[in-house]
């Protein structure tokens, strides 16, 4: 196992061993089609963090190519997880990207259990639309965060709305204050807004036991 040095990140030994890990994932021929794409394009890509790199840099393209593998492994949801992460670094095709997560959500409404994997990969979706921030899918938000089964994979939801400041979601945002999986994030979206009752939605956190949400609370007064 390679040390946890900095000094250790660009030596032989690092590569060959995040190397190794490549060789022996499950993903393998996936990796390995998109590591193909990225050195047809000039990138010597030996590692996934090489590619996102060359995202980030804008050294390729591989929207087309990450929004194929989305279909292709559509029942992999850790796998998809990381593949909207990457369309999402490149910054291309925003609005499908959006359309795409949108669907995700839709896909479990008929769910009655979720499990700890679908949790994460919920809230992971929810995160990813607040990086996107298209707001013309301002409706499906509401609807979305509007459904409480979907749980703790609203909180990034909830900031989003407060970050897209469309003033008639702040009767929305009022009522799920009770929710208490979400409400923290709530309470922040609207701060982001003025209304008449702003000091007493205030007050009610004001004296929360997350110190996070108090101090929210206390700002807004």
């Amino acid at each position: 196992m390679v040390q946890n040095d900095i000094s250790k990140l660009n030596s032989k030994e690092f590569v060959d061993f995040v190397v190794s890990l490549e060789n022996s994932s499950p993903y393998i021929s996936v990796y390995k089609k998109i590591c193909d794409h990225a050195r047809g394009s000039g990138v010597e890509a030996k590692t996934m963090f090489d590619i996102e790199m060359a995202l980030r840099k804008k050294k390729i393209s591989l929207s087309d190519e990450l929004l194929d593998l989305l279909n292709e492994y559509k029942d992999d949801m850790s796998f998809k997880a990381y593949l909207f992460h990457l369309l999402i670094v490149e910054g291309k095709k925003k609005k499908q990207i959006v359309c795409l997560i949108v669907n995700e959500f839709n896909s479990f409404e008929l769910y009655d259990n979720y499990s700890k994997e679908v949790e994460c990969y919920l809230w992971s979706l929810g995160d990813d639309l607040f990086r996107l921030s298209v707001k013309e899918y301002y409706n499906e938000y509401v609807r979305i965060i509007r459904n409480r089964q979907f749980g703790e994979a609203r909180q990034m939801i909830a900031l989003l709305l407060g970050k897209i400041k469309k003033q008639e979601v702040v009767s929305t945002l009022i009522d799920l204050l009770d929710d208490d999986d979400i409400n923290g994030h709530v309470l922040q979206a609207l701060s982001k807004y003025d209304f008449d009752t702003k000091n007493d939605v205030a007050q009610r956190f004001l004296f929360d036991g997350r110190k996070w949400v108090a101090k929210i609370a206390k700002k807004m007064l």
